[in-house]
């Protein structure tokens, strides 16, 4: 069956009633955009235009990406749901009830491979019946994710068809029902925690962490990274990470040129789009622009890199990146997330912190500025506005307060035994 919307021509076939794949396209102008395809290899009407809709907003291609995954499950659940007719029943205006929406959220939090599989018409209707085991479920993190996006694509849809309609009386009867749709698909989004909690680290770990990394003994290093070229590298990652505050995507975009070892600075600067940047996955600065200043010892673990295995690497790839790849395949190339991932893995093997992951040296660095401060009586106001620049978090932003929180529970913790002690 084919039928029109506005000049478009939508396939109403059993092969084409749910989004098959994602795609993202690299530009010549450096752009990387995510679109959803149909089986039949032709972009889907309706998720392209919520993608543009969010890229005029300014989201990152991250962010796109998960978009049109979501969307893709999206279209797999409305399949499993029997409702994968909803762009023909929205135009018609009739919107989902509350028994639907319900399903709609429960099926939300399966896994799409699992969904995919009973989706398939070999499946046969028993198999269907008998659930899902705990490992197809996805996390609380995920499922609200992915009804946000639900409710956000519901709702584009059904207002462009909404403006189809001459009558304004039928107009606003279906924008109160679209309204109320959405906003029973928001509130069954199930709570979350904060990222600062999820994958906490405890403080006294972190501890152990910023006191390694300050003074190691070069035979732990070498047990850590063998490979000297690889222990250099990497030493000087892991040292910008704690010292610095860096974020993962932040410290992947660094160019050579973005570090005066002379004037010991490092700028941190957003490129999106980079046209010279090669990853499909582009990394780059959250937020905004900064200069960070650099302790010696930052300086000197970095000088080391740089002036060694670093400029060696530098020729072969001609990369103007600043951390670079060693392997046999990807030699001179940009390294990818995998590479800082395992060698802050690899430190949290060593010192006995299984789960180290690389956001968790950002808190390092916080607890690390927190100690500084407190040594130097430096007022908490200023504490703020100093981690909120160092940080990249705007200047009335309270994410520094909230990192910093824990860790100045914990020095008030202390100071108050000390003060009972000398009582």
């Amino acid at each position: 069956m084919v039928y029109s919307i506005e000049g478009f021509i939508v396939l109403d076939s059993a092969a084409n009633r749910y989004f098959s794949y994602v795609r993202k396209h690299l530009r010549p102008d450096g752009e990387r955009l995510p679109l959803v395809f149909e089986a039949t290899g032709v972009p889907a009407y309706y998720p392209t235009f919520l993608i543009l809709d969010r890229r005029a907003k300014n989201a990152a291609s991250g962010t796109l990406e998960r978009i049109a995954h979501d969307l893709i499950h999206f279209g797999q659940v409305l399949a499993f749901e029997g409702l994968d007719d909803v762009h023909v029943r929205f135009g018609k205006g009739r919107y989902f009830n509350h028994a639907e929406i319900d399903a709609i959220a429960q099926t939300s939090s399966v896994t799409t491979p699992a969904l995919r599989r009973l989706n398939n018409a070999k499946v046969v209707l028993a198999r269907r019946e008998q659930g899902f085991g705990k490992n197809e479920y996805v996390s609380n993190t995920v499922k609200h994710r992915r009804l946000t996006n639900f409710a956000n694509y519901l709702d584009l849809v059904g207002r462009v068809n909404e403006a189809r309609t001459s009558s304004t009386k039928e107009r606003h009867r279906l924008s109160g029902e679209r309204q109320a749709m959405y906003e029973q698909l928001r509130e069954l989004r199930p709570k979350v925690r904060s990222s600062r909690v999820r994958g906490k680290i405890p403080y006294e770990e972190l501890g152990r962490v910023i006191k390694f990394i300050a003074n190691p003994e070069p035979s732990d290093l070498r047990q850590i990274w063998p490979n000297e070229a690889i222990r250099i590298r990497n030493f000087a990652i892991i040292t910008v990470l704690v010292q610095c505050g860096l974020r993962e995507g932040e410290l992947r975009q660094l160019r050579a040129d973005d570090v005066d070892l002379n004037q010991c600075t490092l700028m941190v600067a957003r490129r999106p789009d980079d046209p010279e940047d090669p990853r499909l996955n582009e990394p780059n600065a959250k937020t905004s622009d900064r200069i960070i200043p650099l302790r010696h010892l930052v300086v000197e673990r970095l000088e080391n890199y740089i002036l060694g295995p670093g400029s060696k690497v530098a020729e072969a790839g001609g990369s103007p990146f600043l951390f670079l790849s060693d392997g046999n395949r990807s030699r001179g190339k940009p390294v990818g997330r995998s590479v800082i991932v395992d060698a802050v893995r690899s430190l949290g093997a060593h010192l006995g912190i299984p789960h180290l992951h690389p956001h968790a040296l950002r808190s390092a660095w916080v607890q690390n500025l927190v100690d500084w401060a407190i040594k130097n009586e430096i007022p908490q106001g200023e504490l703020d506005r100093f981690a909120n620049y160092l940080g990249g978090w705007s200047y009335f932003s309270k994410s520094a307060s909230h990192y910093q929180g824990d860790h100045l529970t914990k020095k008030a913790y202390e100071h108050g035994l000390l003060v009972e002690r000398e009582r």
